[in-house]
């Protein structure tokens, strides 16, 4: 179910339990092994060696390890948006059930996302509401660094829409510097990478997760239906690559107008955003576009 929003440990959890029944079912053909580090990929003739302690050979590689902007290697395509996103999680009093909220602010996106209210929750005894919290805002003049939680409540309040709720408190919050950086290829010899090892984007579409799970989907679906891996190698590369380009450029370009301050641009923003929200047909067609990819 894409467009949703539940954990990550949620989504991950279900997954390794089925791979490891798996494992168990076919131990000769499938293995796990976590918390060793790949020290190098290695291509060979139609095959990768992979060095994780001791050298082996395989068919194909996934690197889908891909981390977060600051700790990675510069890929061939990289730029540093010069903003940070302040994560964590908020309860409100009031709102509206299950809406998520993005305000496209001068410093650059905010948005609220619904969780399910924990049972018997004790932090914030008013709390009707919970949402994750993705608050981006410039890294030269960060206006939430030096603020207390009672004066981040204060500021979130004052910039989120009635609809939201007011927020009665909000957890320690974990900065992320923002930027671009992506392959122009998935595929090289018999190492493919998929999700943020192929590309990390802008959250302000939040987009980044959606578009791993598609490479994903396209990548177990043709090495199911290719006669053979490289055949396969190569239909991953040429299908993916309208859907990576048109999220890239697209999260790129709604980044750095954050940081354009030509007079009445915010003014032409907002109509811009006015007339998506009326254009019902319109705006069913973007959000199957940012769920489901260029089809």
């Amino acid at each position: 179910m894409l467009g949703a929003v539940l954990s990550y440990g949620a989504l991950v959890a279900p997954l390794q339990r089925a791979y490891l029944e798996r494992c168990s079912a076919e131990p000769a053909r499938l293995s796990l092994r976590l918390g060793t580090p790949v020290a190098a990929l290695k291509e060979a003739l139609d095959e990768v060696e992979v060095d994780a302690g001791i050298a082996e050979r395989f068919d194909l590689a996934v690197v889908a390890e891909g981390g977060v902007f600051t700790e990675q290697s510069r890929k061939a395509l990289s730029y540093d948006y010069r903003q940070v996103a302040w994560v964590g999680q908020v309860s409100l009093d009031g709102g509206t059930a299950g809406l998520a909220i993005e305000r496209f602010t001068s410093n650059g996106p905010l948005a609220l996302l619904p969780l399910p209210l924990h049972a018997g929750a004790t932090d914030a005894p008013a709390a009707t509401q919970r949402a994750a919290l993705v608050w981006c805002v410039a890294a030269d003049d960060d206006p939430v660094a030096p603020l207390d939680d009672a004066q981040r409540i204060a500021l979130l309040n004052a910039r989120l829409p009635a609809a939201a709720g007011r927020v009665v408190h909000v957890s320690a919050l974990k900065r992320f510097v923002l930027g671009l950086n992506a392959e122009r290829t998935l595929v090289r010899g018999r190492t493919v990478r998929i999700g943020n090892a192929a590309q990390t984007l802008h959250p302000v579409a939040g987009q980044g997760l959606n578009l791993g799970l598609r490479d994903a989907y396209a990548l177990v679906d043709a090495l199911r239906s290719a006669p053979d891996t490289g055949t396969a190698l190569q239909r991953i590369e040429w299908s993916r690559a309208p859907d990576r380009w048109t999220m890239i450029a697209t999260t790129d370009f709604l980044a750095r107008s954050f940081t354009w301050r030509w007079p009445g641009l915010s003014l032409l923003r907002g109509g811009a955003l006015a007339l998506l929200d009326a254009a019902k047909p319109v705006k069913s067609l973007l959000a199957r576009q940012m769920m489901f990819g260029r089809r």
